[in-house]
């Protein structure tokens, strides 16, 4: 593979994770209600009283501020991916991720890969080989002012990353105007409320949204549409203490579907964070091809 290959394949590798298990992940229909018995009738319509419990979910995921996270998922035809790790969203977003990526692209390709963040910016690791095309380097920098410099495609992964709590599909799951109750099942041993909706991108801002602000409904959209998603089915699994423990998304994009499932636990986890060694480190500014046209 050659270095200017090979380099765009990280980027796009490092675009998977900002919309992986930092960002508004998940996976299309679950089989879990098939397995934990959920009703078979039909999902429930949505009452005010659920919106409710979603606005508890939203302040209590702002209470805890860390959690591990396990995620899996496919980017259109960049291949699949394997997330773990844990992440602090209580002063932006700090924490650490194994990616495991397979397939037959290049983005595939790239094996295993390690993602570090911190309030600056994200860097990732990917191994030997990347490091003979970068000088002997092993780590690149994304700088998030740089990233805000690199076009549609830079801003919006800055964001997906600024976003990386599990609130953001709280939000929109809420922000859809479709959410609905689909019944009790149970997640990993967990019992859960299951919650289900699609956001319609170019619907977003039609009308106001309870327990969201118009910006916040703004906000939404712009990142949807930079990132190329035009809608994006929700489903959430909460527990008793009103703290999502899976969620799954199936996003329709221009480059191909993304489909992810995360799972959330051990809310409150400490997470603990250093940036690189800066002799081991290489900005993504000097990177050929920079970032994919299209995040």
């Amino acid at each position: 593979m050659t270095n200017t290959r090979f380099r765009r394949a990280a980027a796009a590798v490092a675009v998977i994770a900002a919309l992986g298990a930092v960002s508004a992940c998940g996976g299309g229909k679950s089989a879990n209600a098939q397995q934990s018995g959920a009703p078979s009738g039909g999902r429930q319509p949505v009452v005010a009283s659920a919106i409710s419990e979603l606005l508890k979910v939203r302040s209590s995921t702002d209470q805890a501020k860390s959690a591990k996270v396990e995620e899996d998922g496919t980017m259109g035809a960049m291949g699949a991916s394997h997330e773990s790790g844990a992440l602090d969203w209580s002063n932006g977003l700090q924490g650490d991720l194994t990616v495991t990526s397979s397939g037959k692209s290049l983005t595939g390709a790239m094996g295993i890969s390690e993602f570090r963040y911190t309030k600056d910016a994200m860097y990732s690791h990917f191994g030997d080989q990347m490091a003979q095309s970068l000088g002997g380097k092993h780590w690149m920098k994304y700088s998030y002012d740089q990233l805000d410099k690199q076009g549609p495609a830079g801003r919006a992964m800055h964001q997906q990353i600024q976003n990386g709590n599990p609130n953001q599909s709280v939000l929109m799951l809420i922000a859809s105007g479709d959410v609905k109750v689909v019944g009790k099942e149970n997640v990993r041993g967990v019992d859960a409320t299951h919650y289900s909706g699609t956001v319609d991108v170019a619907k977003l801002t039609e009308q106001q949204t309870p327990g969201m602000t118009k910006a916040d409904q703004e906000q939404i959209k712009q990142q949807l549409s930079q990132a190329g998603i035009t809608t994006d089915k929700i489903d959430i699994w909460v527990n008793s203490g009103n703290l999502m423990v899976k969620k799954t998304e199936l996003m329709h994009a221009a480059k191909g579907d993304i489909n992810q499932t995360c799972y959330y636990s051990d809310y409150g986890t400490p997470v603990s964070v250093t940036a690189p060694a800066a002799s081991d480190t290489v900005d993504s500014a000097a990177m050929a091809g920079g970032l994919p046209k299209q995040a």
